[in-house]
């Protein structure tokens, strides 16, 4: 039994290599148990362990050194519009895609990110997938004007109404940073 849970297991190389790059979790080293206040909840290549679905702190499981290229790219002088691919899987709470905390989340958000210049290009919900096992409701594309637009979101009018939704509503978020500045990434 690993930290005194029933059916725990060692981290094997794959999953040593997810956990400490695809999600920046430090002082995790190959052979250490898979710790249950750290996992994700979304379906992840190790599907069939009991390390699944955790605590709503790791929905904003930031990624360090992406966060800081961000900034770099903000403060460079340099800085282009940018699009943010949200991955998403709602809580059962959330009732997507018909319920009104989801209805409501979607709401605030919408109004919220153009404080900082940001909009939602198109948000469509996902029928299934034929591989994988990363288990999604809804792909959603924000774009921003600038990566600095993007760094400003927590301290924008709205953000802490916005963040308590998405917290209760969003029980797992993979967001990926594309390029802002072509269709269908990009406003026309």
């Amino acid at each position: 039994m690993v930290y005194g849970l029933p059916g725990a297991r060692m981290m094997t190389h794959a999953e040593h290599d997810v956990f400490s790059t695809l999600y920046a979790i430090p002082g995790i080293a190959l052979g250490d148990a898979l710790p249950a206040s750290r996992a994700m909840y979304c379906e992840m290549p190790y599907a069939g362990t009991p390390y699944r679905r955790t605590m709503m702190s790791d929905v904003n499981l930031r990624h360090d050194a992406e966060m800081q290229l961000i900034r770099d790219i903000a403060a460079s002088g340099r800085d282009r519009p940018v699009t943010m691919l949200n991955l998403n899987f709602y809580s059962p709470a959330a009732g997507f895609p018909d319920g009104e905390l989801y209805n409501t989340y979607m709401d605030v958000l919408t109004r919220f990110l153009p404080a900082v210049g940001a909009r939602i290009l198109w948000r469509h919900p996902v029928f299934g997938q034929a591989t994988g096992e990363q288990k999604l409701h809804e792909i959603l594309a924000a774009w921003y004007p600038s990566h600095q637009a993007f760094v400003d979101l927590p301290d924008a009018p709205g953000a802490q109404e916005n963040f308590s939704l998405r917290g209760r509503a969003v029980e797992c978020a993979v967001i990926h940073r594309l390029a802002g500045d072509v269709y269908p990434l990009a406003p026309q």
